[in-house]
C-alpha cells in the first residue's frame, strides 16, 4: 500500500494535508482546488475563496457547506444554486439574493421559505432565524442540512 496524495501544482503556497491543488493559497483538507484562497475541507473548488466544507464550486467565496454552486456569494448550506448570494440552505436557486429555506427559484429575492418578503420585514425575521441557527450551532456543534431537516426527502 502507498499513499500518493499531496499532489500541490502551479504556484500554490501554504498547502496542508490536500492533494491535486494547483495555483493555490492556504488551503487545508481539500482536494482538487484550482486557483483558489483560503479553503479548507473542500472538493472540487476553482477560482474560489473563503471557503469551507464545500463541494463542487467555482468562482463562489465566503461560503460554508455548500455543494454544486457557481458564481455565488455567501451561502450557507445550500445546493445547486448558480448567480446567487447570501442564501441560508437553499436548493436549486437562481439569480436569487437574501433567501432563507428556498427551493426551486428563480429571481428570488428576500424570500424566506418560497415567500416573497418586504425588505424591512425580510431582514427582521433573517436577524431572528440566523440568531436562533447560531445559538443551535452553538449548543450542538452541529447544524442539519436542508436535507436532514426535510427528514431525507
Amino acid at each position: 500500500m502507498a499513499y500518493c496524495g499531496n499532489k500541490n501544482l502551479g504556484r500554490s503556497m501554504e498547502v496542508a494535508e490536500s492533494d491535486m491543488c494547483q495555483d493555490s493559497m492556504y488551503v487545508l483538507s481539500s482536494q482538487n482546488v484550482i486557483e483558489s484562497k483560503y479553503v479548507a475541507y473542500c472538493n472540487g473548488i476553482r477560482e474560489s475563496e473563503n471557503t469551507y466544507g464545500c463541494q463542487l464550486g467555482g468562482e463562489v467565496g465566503n461560503s460554508i457547506h455548500s455543494q454544486v454552486f457557481f458564481y455565488s456569494k455567501r451561502c450557507f448550506d445550500s445546493y445547486l444554486c448558480v448567480k446567487s448570494s447570501d442564501l441560508y440552505s437553499c436548493f436549486n436557486c437562481k439569480n436569487s439574493f437574501d433567501a432563507m429555506f428556498c427551493f426551486n427559484q428563480n429571481s428570488a429575492r428576500c424570500a424566506i421559505g418560497n415567500l416573497a418578503l418586504p425588505k424591512e420585514k425580510y431582514l427582521e425575521l433573517k436577524k431572528k432565524l440566523l440568531a436562533e441557527i447560531a445559538q443551535e450551532m452553538h449548543e450542538k456543534k452541529e447544524f442539519p442540512s436542508i436535507f436532514e431537516a426535510a427528514g431525507g426527502a
